[in-house]
């Protein structure tokens, strides 16, 4: 673990908000599990708490903390991820993350460096776009970290500027929520 990684790391562990790429597109980064934490994010963003944030994790077996895995999640997981998918999945019932009710939006990363420094955390992060909500995101680190008034990792260069492709699998019925990184057809052909 490198300097910068390492003092990541010891941000987010003290409650701090900051700003990471990912494959997509740059977010503010909060331990998910620390309600002060993800306070901020819905502040810094000016979102409404019903509005859920998405949460990021550096393995399957991480997200088994907080998700109920069904054979169909399981098989998305390792078909898409790291990478650009998003899958809404009910929530266990004793699943410390904050600011969540009944399900959770969830992908892992493929990044570099986000999911080293979720692993070296241990626990997952939350990672909403870098943008005041409704507003279009930035895909340079320096207007976002002026804007939004917070440190982090600059790499304009790993962002690809789609946004991930959401699904809910909360039922057998699964559903496309939002076009992006990854096409419908590609989710359909693997879930057959």
């Amino acid at each position: 673990m490198n300097d910068t990684t390492s003092q990541i790391v010891k941000a987010l562990k003290n409650s701090q908000v900051v700003i990471l790429p990912s494959d997509t597109l740059y977010g503010p980064e909060a331990n998910a599990y620390d309600a002060q934490a993800v306070s901020k994010v819905f502040a810094i963003k000016q979102r409404q708490i019903e509005k859920k944030l998405p949460i990021h994790y550096h393995s399957l077996e991480q997200m088994d903390n907080d998700i109920i895995i069904t054979p169909l999640i399981e098989k998305l997981v390792q078909k898409f991820m790291p990478g650009g998918l998003t899958i809404i999945a009910n929530k266990k019932s004793n699943s410390k993350l904050k600011f969540i009710e009944n399900t959770v939006g969830f992908r892992i990363p493929n990044h570099k460096t986000l999911p080293e420094i979720i692993k070296q955390l241990g626990m997952p992060v939350t990672m909403p776009s870098a943008n005041i909500s409704n507003a279009p995101p930035s895909m340079r680190f320096a207007e976002i970290a002026q804007e939004l008034n917070i440190k982090g990792i600059e790499d304009d260069a790993s962002l690809c500027a789609i946004p991930s492709t959401i699904i809910d699998a909360t039922t057998l019925e699964v559903k496309l929520v939002r076009h992006g990184k990854i096409a419908w057809n590609q989710i359909l052909e693997a879930m057959r």
